[in-house]
């Protein structure tokens, strides 16, 4: 992305098109292109929110908060895939939040587990497949008692109060409230966190241990059945990206060689 002059003041340009700083003005762009892309990147992003039941919009009538709740605003970022296609996210601004009651630590796996796991996969003949979860932080509730005011996106509620209930991206404690969500998925599903590393999820059964490491929404999983343990998850999240060999984890390659040996590579 690079920042481009006009006449009015320095804007940001990816693949020659003019990102839009919020809503209002990325509809703008498409009444001056006589098309739609921006608005139909939000009309997908306010899709997502709707399937997650993020908002509860209150009725009309109703002018006030409830009691205890805090305001903060509501943000468009938007952005341009290559080939052009445009990209809508719906974010809130956690720092208008006081969060000092609220755990908001939220731990990731270390990078020695990784490579540590590979080794031990690579020793027990175990596969390896990655993946993510898709639109991770809204399978949580959220922690914090957030208000704000609909917006042109809500069409015909727009100036109502608006409750956030899941943990929306911006939020300070969203990725606390997603983490302990998963873990308690994985917990269900047999597997207890290491000692060493508690991203680091294992199970033994049937004489057989497997393991399932995450970084916020990045996950791993090293068993013998991978299958089982992938369409437990699916069964729970929307995944994406789900790779066996070839597959890429935190920015890395992770591959075979000629030899049969598990690799990791930056190629990519």
């Amino acid at each position: 992305m690079r920042r481009v002059a006009t006449n009015e003041e320095k804007r940001e340009e990816k693949y020659g098109v003019i990102i839009p700083k919020g809503i209002r003005e990325a509809l703008r762009f498409d009444e001056q292109s006589k098309g739609r892309e921006w608005a139909g990147a939000a009309d997908k992003e306010m899709a997502n929110m709707r399937k997650y039941e993020v908002f509860e919009v209150l009725d009309g009538s109703i002018k006030e908060p409830p009691e205890g709740y805090q305001f903060a605003k509501l943000q468009w970022v938007f952005d341009v895939k290559p080939g052009g296609r445009r990209k809508g996210r719906l974010v809130i601004g956690g720092h208008m939040v006081d969060t000092d009651n609220i755990a908001c630590y939220a731990p990731v796996v270390k990078t020695e587990s990784v490579r540590m796991i590979q080794a031990i996969a690579q020793k027990n003949g175990l596969g390896v497949v990655t993946g993510d979860v898709s639109s991770a932080y809204l399978n949580a509730k959220a922690r914090e008692l957030i208000w704000t005011k609909a917006g042109p996106e809500f069409g015909n509620d727009e100036g109502k109060i608006i409750l956030i209930r899941r943990a929306l991206y911006g939020l300070r404690s969203s990725a606390a409230a997603w983490a302990q969500h998963l873990s308690g998925t994985l917990r269900s599903m047999g597997f207890k966190p290491s000692r060493a590393d508690r991203m680091v999820g294992m199970k033994i059964a049937d004489g057989e241990i497997s393991y399932i490491l995450v970084h916020t929404d990045d996950f791993l999983v090293a068993a013998k059945r991978l299958e089982r343990f992938v369409e437990q998850l699916r069964n729970t999240y929307a995944l994406k990206d789900v790779e066996s060999e070839g597959s890429r984890y935190l920015g890395a390659d992770h591959y075979r060689g000629d030899d049969g040996s598990l690799r990791v590579g930056s190629k990519t």
